[in-house]
């Protein structure tokens, strides 16, 4: 890579091509919107963030704090430096995470959902420590959030076209039909070009040739990305800054697939949500309701009658016979009560021969 590339590509450089985030932008814009989705429907909170680590102690108290006060129902985070991947389940909200091996805690994802989010969760992906896909059941149709984590600048080429190779295999578990949201940090930036119906005019900076990728890639699977659509002033459009706040960028973006932009009702930053990290949490306001699902409830095993016993043991099938009939003799039932007092004669004859034999044969 030549020194020139890289320099272009430093999304924390100080010199032109930096939006200082310091202009005032006026009044709202929204774009051409679809109307083929919008019915039965509410407004949910879907947000991104890279909160540089919760590899620290009081980390996640200090994130649901925050998803509580802003009313966020889905939040994806970056940089997690969790080891290994599962699901933790702490004042309501469900934590579902991945990252990297037990010896190394860097990179790594995870999606927060609140408990009512939690209910419509119809399948988890893992594809790597740096992209998962969590699909929800919605109405109209099902919801799809994919959240990630790009390389940085210091990562050479082969891990950014590793990283999009990924994230192709993360879009293959979409439907057509389904809302698809990606969010991340994906340490790229678009710029103020616009770009048809992909790119909007209100983005920051300059682009440059990580955010040339990322445009070409949204292109290609036709995705909007939905912050640089949406007019506020630049304190709610950027989404990390540096260490005294000298420079400010957008480098983190929410997106969602062409055919159904008409969901995204406002996309901006907070500055004021706070876990100790340089960037800026990014919310969107989606119309989308979660599907009601009816969970059917599992027979209890262990009140079942397991008749492979009697077809494979033949000791067992003998010594079960023999107990009931037994049974059944000693009680002289009368014709009204025969099946009755048949069904109490097999129960005292499985526990008969589960005594004797060690083998579970009924309840």
């Amino acid at each position: 890579m030549s020194k020139s590339k890289k320099k272009n590509n430093n999304v924390k450089d100080t010199g032109n091509g930096v939006s200082f985030g310091r202009e005032y932008h006026s009044l709202q814009v929204i774009p051409d919107r679809h109307h083929a989705t919008a019915v039965n429907i509410t407004i949910s909170n879907i947000s991104t963030w890279n909160v540089r680590t919760m590899y620290q102690s009081g980390k996640m108290d200090n994130i649901l704090k925050e998803m509580r006060r802003l009313s966020i129902n889905i939040l994806g985070v970056c940089e997690v430096r969790w080891p290994g991947a599962g699901k933790v389940i702490s004042e309501g909200a469900t934590f579902i995470y991945l990252g990297g091996t037990e010896n190394k805690h860097e990179h790594g994802v995870g999606i927060f959902l609140d408990q009512e989010s939690a209910k419509g969760i119809a399948g988890v992906w893992c594809i790597s420590n740096r992209i998962m896909l969590v699909r929800l059941q919605c109405k109209p149709f099902d919801t799809v959030v994919i959240q990630c984590y790009a390389p940085t600048t210091d990562c050479n080429d082969d891990e950014i076209d590793k990283f999009y190779d990924q994230l192709k295999e993360a879009m293959k578990q979409c439907r057509s039909h389904d809302i698809t949201i990606v969010m991340a940090d994906f340490n790229a930036k678009i710029g103020q070009n616009e770009e048809g119906k992909i790119v909007g005019k209100y983005g920051l900076g300059q682009r440059n040739a990580r955010g040339e990728r990322l445009v070409e890639w949204c292109i290609e699977n036709r995705m909007i990305v939905t912050n640089t659509h949406f007019k506020h002033h630049s304190r709610n459009l950027y989404t990390w800054k540096s260490p005294g706040d000298g420079c400010r960028n957008q480098i983190d973006f929410i997106m969602i697939n062409e055919r159904f932009r008409n969901t995204v009702k406002r996309v901006r930053t907070y500055p004021g949500a706070d876990c100790n990290t340089d960037h800026i949490l990014l919310s969107g306001k989606f119309k989308m309701r979660l599907k009601k699902v009816r969970r059917r409830k599992q027979k209890n095993v262990t009140n079942q009658f397991q008749l492979k016993l009697l077809k494979n043991e033949n000791d067992i099938k003998k010594n079960f016979c023999q107990n009931v009939k037994d049974q059944y003799q000693r009680k002289s039932p009368s014709e009204d009560t025969r099946m009755e007092v048949f069904k109490e004669c097999s129960d005292e004859g499985s526990r008969a021969v589960y005594t004797e034999k060690g083998e579970e044969l009924g309840k």
